[in-house]
């Protein structure tokens, strides 16, 4: 398993790296400072699903609902087109002992406002991150994505990135 990490921490830290992403604190600076640029939002040339999406959240903890929501909002409203590109979309959930009534509310609060999204609730024997790598992995081994990109709940899209980063991929095989 081990020879698997470097590539696909290559590939994540490439998509990163063209994520025009920040904390909302520095959105106001950000929006100026970055133009928007049409050209970003053509469909790439290989525009077929082969991206897999990942984020990992811990809902039990007051606002992450609320920050989930705001970074799945920030990339479908910069990425309208995201179904020609993102195949699948994943949200693992940490399990946490008490108040899952609660959780199970806002995961399906969640799936009901962005119903592309999978929601895998992860159970007792299973906690932490290494666990949910792992399921990530399986994931992408069992499926044919070319790419993973994992984002964090608390980054916010400030303009348009797919299609150009996909295509810088594309167009330079020796990365990934």
């Amino acid at each position: 398993m081990l020879p698997y990490w470097p590539m696909l921490l290559g590939i994540t830290t490439m998509l990163a790296r063209a994520l025009p992403c920040a904390s909302s604190s520095d959105l106001p600076q950000l929006r100026h400072a970055l133009p928007y640029c049409r050209d970003e939002c053509q469909p790439s040339k290989n525009a077929s699903p082969r991206v897999l999406l990942s984020i990992t959240t811990t809902l039990h903890i007051p606002g992450k609902r609320r920050f989930v929501e705001k970074a799945l909002n920030s990339l479908v409203f910069h990425h309208p087109d995201h179904a020609s590109v993102i195949g699948r979309w994943l949200l693992i959930n940490e399990y946490y002992k008490s108040d899952q009534e609660e959780v199970k509310m806002m995961l399906q609060y969640l799936k009901t406002r962005f119903p592309f999204l999978e929601v895998i609730q992860k159970p007792a024997y299973d906690q932490g991150q290494p666990q949910s790598l792992n399921i990530i992995l399986h994931e992408l081994r069992s499926r044919d994505f070319l790419y993973w990109l994992h984002i964090e709940e608390s980054w916010r899209t400030v303009r348009p990135f797919l299609h150009r980063s996909l295509d810088f991929l594309d167009d330079h095989p020796y990365l990934h």
